[in-house]
């Protein structure tokens, strides 16, 4: 969530109120059925080299499911894996800004593979104006974003680098609501992670309205977060065990208060974890604290830890 982007939540919110022919909050049951099948099936992946370096690989890549959705990611791969070896692999989702770009901002000696996916064209706006003027192409934007992570998914389990039994989700800021929704229909997902990311949806759009005059901010929110009410974390995190959770948050985030996270640690079950970081938010330019929250969550993970142990 960069702070450009903050009207926009409101707008995004009213688009899902058109999202699909579902109810207005589906149960989870129906949110995983209407993800998968907008998820579907891989069929085809295009590939190209984007940027070779002396430590790594990485390859820009455009997925073609069997349902027609299409993904665009972006896959870090580490040189010097030894032949036959299989490494664990992170897909990674960030907020609007970042997309498939989150590979790019991580450190260069990271070790494992990792892919980040764009979020759908319809995302890519700007100014409010021209959202209201694509209302149509926003209806499903909201849905494709957690069938994408599915997507991914099935693109990193066909790479030979990778062990698909040790397959990780690491959903940051905006990413971290797709992020639990998708953990929680794909168990695939042996380890997660929730950076910067919290529950209680009308709260986290209020903090993040800060346009809007009090005491309408509230009331707005109220209103704005009814038709995103199926992406609510605290309605997935649950079903996420017997897999590890961990939560990351900082103790001066101003857009996501440290009462929503502490509300998805509550939500969520055993096993999980939840560490404060002394930081405001993340931004993607903040290369120190990208780096902390890499040496964070990966030490904690315990797919990750053990990666020296195949």
């Amino acid at each position: 969530m960069v702070r450009r982007h903050r009207p926009a939540l409101f707008l995004l919110a009213s688009c899902a109120l058109l999202a699909c022919d579902l109810p207005l909050e589906p149960s989870v049951a129906e949110v995983r059925r209407e993800v998968e099948r907008r998820a579907g099936a891989l069929v085809s992946v295009e590939e190209q080299v984007s940027l070779d370096s002396p430590a790594s690989t990485t390859w820009d890549a455009t997925l073609t499911s069997s349902s027609g959705l299409v993904a665009r990611v972006r896959l870090h791969v580490p040189k010097g894996i030894p032949e036959g070896e299989r490494r664990p692999g992170v897909v990674l989702i960030g907020g609007f800004d970042t997309g498939r770009h989150a590979v790019r901002l991580l450190p260069l000696d990271v070790q494992q593979v990792i892919v980040s996916p764009d979020y759908p064209a319809e995302f890519d706006f700007t100014e409010d104006a021209e959202a209201l003027r694509r209302l149509d192409e926003l209806r499903d934007a909201t849905w494709d974003a957690g069938a994408i992570l599915l997507l991914t998914a099935d693109y990193l389990e066909m790479r030979p680098e990778v062990d698909a039994d040790r397959i990780v989700l690491v959903g940051a800021s905006l990413g971290g609501f797709f992020a639990a929704l998708a953990a929680a229909i794909d168990t695939r997902f042996r380890n997660v992670a929730l950076l910067y990311t919290g529950a209680d949806l009308p709260r986290i759009i209020a903090a993040n309205g800060e346009e809007a005059p009090e005491p309408g901010r509230r009331l707005g929110a109220d209103l704005a977060a009814l038709p995103v009410r199926y992406l609510e974390p605290a309605r997935y995190v649950p079903a996420i065990a017997p897999r590890p959770l961990l939560l990351v948050n900082g103790l001066h985030d101003d857009r996501i208060p440290r009462e929503s996270a502490s509300a998805l640690m509550s939500a969520a079950r055993q096993p999980k974890e939840l560490v404060w970081l002394p930081t405001g938010h993340l931004e993607p330019e903040d290369t120190a604290l990208i780096r902390a929250l890499v040496d964070t969550a990966f030490a904690r993970m315990p797919i990750l830890a053990d990666a020296s142990s195949p």
